[in-house]
């Protein structure tokens, strides 16, 4: 069978059959380094768990935990090569076919790009610990760099932040807000959120945070941290006023200085640095705004990055102060389509008060910067 799928989708297969190909897992701590030797990777699809057991030169193939065929690894290795050459020619919303991948995942019993999934893990790894001499079964979240950057926290109206409107709302502010909005080639409304916002500071109105209107996601928000609807509620200011670039540690360190929510960053200056550290590796490992969240990650080794030369760094929860430093230091804030969230960055009247929505998005940068 042909497969068929985008640059996100081909990569999440890239590094089923890279890790296949190099047996091993290697983990990042620092500038140290450790490497795990690969036992077993696991995959769901909707016609059942298929899992691949690596043994020396060979992979057993096993669906539904029956064994069907052996796999030369060197022929994976080959194929893995050729895909990440295929990913990086591939335009970012483009769809691709590969009749020769597609004949190594069809050996594989490999049907579908992106695993089956209802959480954060897309692929399960079983490794040997050299140090503890076990073998655990540990999940992974998997990002690209391969492409497009690849999205942390989807947009979403989970995601949505609801503002009150401050100062002289005047007529003519109203009617300029209302020109800034056009029509796209696909006859939706669209506009640039983040002029408008500028458009409304520059004229004496500035935005005060009501809440997220999401209760579900509101609630998972409180859960890590009772600040951090706020706090959330303070970056998406200082990015869509265009007073801050879009990088996390550059918003963070703004926020220490100018301390809107009153925490004791004299004493402690890194507060707003801390809290986002937290945020960013709950929503990588675990959290999905719009459902109720336990606390429990779904990830539970961690995420595996791939890198834009195609190496593969495992970012492992056991280390979790370099895994959230890592998290803050490789994420930004986007811009969601205006054209694809209703009544985002739209001024409207409630209760004869004037209000406006922001969207959270927070995607990865890739080490070249962005």
């Amino acid at each position: 069978m042909e497969h068929t799928g985008n640059k996100g989708e081909w990569s999440e297969v890239y590094v089923l059959l890279k890790l296949i190909a190099d047996g091993v897992l290697k983990t990042k701590a620092g500038s140290a380094e450790t490497t795990y030797q690969i036992i077993e990777l696991k995959r769901s699809e909707n016609d059942g768990q298929k899992s691949y057991e690596l043994k020396n030169d060979i992979v057993s193939v096993n669906v539904a935990g029956g064994f069907v065929r052996d796999v030369v690894r060197q022929d994976v290795e080959h194929k893995a090569a050729h895909l990440l050459n295929k990913i990086k020619d591939l335009t970012t919303k483009s769809q691709m076919e590969d009749s020769e991948v597609s004949d190594i995942l069809s050996e594989m019993e490999c049907h579908q790009l992106k695993a089956k999934s209802s959480d954060k893990t897309d692929i399960k790894i079983v490794v040997h610990d050299h140090y503890t001499g076990l073998k655990p079964e540990l999940g992974f979240s998997v990002k690209s760099k391969v492409g497009a950057d690849s999205t942390i926290l989807n947009p979403s109206s989970a995601t949505q932040f609801t503002y009150k409107l401050m100062g002289d709302v005047t007529p003519e502010v109203l009617t300029s807000v209302q020109s800034m909005f056009h029509t796209n080639s696909k006859d939706q409304k669209a506009y640039e959120v983040r002029d408008i916002v500028e458009h409304l500071y520059d004229n004496g109105v500035t935005l005060d945070f009501i809440n997220v209107e999401h209760e579900t996601a509101n609630a998972n928000f409180v859960k890590i941290d009772s600040k951090l609807p706020e706090i959330l509620a303070e970056c998406l200011l200082l990015w869509f006023s265009k007073s801050s670039p879009s990088q996390l540690p550059v918003i963070c360190d703004k926020l220490n200085t100018a301390n809107p929510i009153g925490f004791p960053c004299g004493i402690s200056p890194d507060i707003y640095h801390y809290k986002l550290k937290k945020f960013l590796a709950e929503v990588a490992l675990g959290l999905k705004p719009a459902t109720v969240w336990d606390g429990q990650y779904d990830a539970t080794g961690g995420f595996i990055v791939v890198e834009k030369n195609g190496d593969i760094t495992c970012y492992h929860l056991i280390q979790k102060n370099i895994l959230e430093d890592y998290l803050l230091d490789n994420t930004y804030l986007d811009t969601p389509s205006s054209a694809k969230f209703f009544s985002y960055g739209e001024v409207y009247e409630e209760d004869r008060v004037y209000k406006i929505k922001l969207t959270l998005q927070i995607r990865f940068k890739d080490k070249l910067g962005i």
